[in-house]
Order: C-alpha cells, then sequence, then structure tokens
C-alpha cells in the first residue's frame, strides 16, 4: 500500500482537501482581508479551523496576521467588526518563506495589518474539521 502525505509548513495530512491558498497585498498601517480568489474575501468555512502553515513574503515589511467577522477592502483604515490579533509583528528581515502555525476560527476571515508598506503576502495552510 502507498502511503502518501502532504505537508504544508507544519502540517500534514493524507489528502490535498481543505488545502487552500491566501493573498493580501499589505499597507503602511491598514487592513486587508486576505484573498481566495483574488477579489474575493476568504471566509473560515463552517465546522473548520483554519491554520496557516506557511507565508511567503514578496518584500521584507512587518506584517500582523488575525481575523474578524467581516471581510474589508483593499488596504482598509478601519479594522474587520471584532478584529483579533493572533500574532504579535512579523518581519522576517528578507524575502521568502516562513513555516508558521496560526489558527483562524470557523466563519472568520484572516486579516492582515500591515506595518510597513509594500509587501505583498502568501499564506498557505489546511482547513481542518473542527
Amino acid at each position: 500500500m502507498t502511503v502518501r502525505a502532504f505537508r504544508f509548513g507544519g502540517l500534514a495530512q493524507d489528502s490535498i482537501d481543505g488545502v487552500q491558498t491566501i493573498a493580501a497585498d499589505t499597507g503602511g498601517s491598514k487592513y486587508m482581508t486576505m484573498e481566495s480568489p483574488v477579489g474575493t474575501d476568504y471566509q473560515v468555512p463552517s465546522g473548520y479551523t483554519f491554520y496557516i502553515t506557511q507565508i511567503s513574503f514578496g518584500t521584507t515589511a512587518a506584517v500582523v496576521f488575525g481575523y474578524g467577522d467581516d471581510g474589508v477592502a483593499y488596504l482598509n483604515d478601519d479594522p474587520p467588526t471584532n478584529w483579533v490579533a493572533v500574532t504579535s509583528r512579523i518581519y522576517p528581515g528578507s524575502i521568502g518563506n516562513l513555516a508558521v502555525l496560526i489558527p483562524i476560527p470557523s466563519g472568520k476571515y484572516p486579516c492582515t495589518y500591515g506595518i510597513t508598506s509594500g509587501n505583498y503576502i502568501t499564506c498557505y495552510g489546511i482547513e481542518i474539521p473542527d
């Protein structure tokens, strides 16, 4: 019997079900709901927790990850309703990938708060049933 395992940052599973790629463009002191596909706010499905397992940084800008009850527009001055910051400032110091484990609860919209401007980020993760 062949066993296939798929690893995404710090998590692994035996199928690609629930794998998501979400992205945002961070700006100086601005919020943005992560999108998948581009132009569509990503909401974690009901009954699942979404775990961001890897972040790919396009530049070296600093960012905070969190979530809210609704989506916010591209580079918005106001946070989503009931904003919760899940991380402190993440500043990679270089362009590249960073392995993380950031949980986003069921029904929430993952969102970034860009501390410095000019950083396009892509996140990879897995939706896991609660």
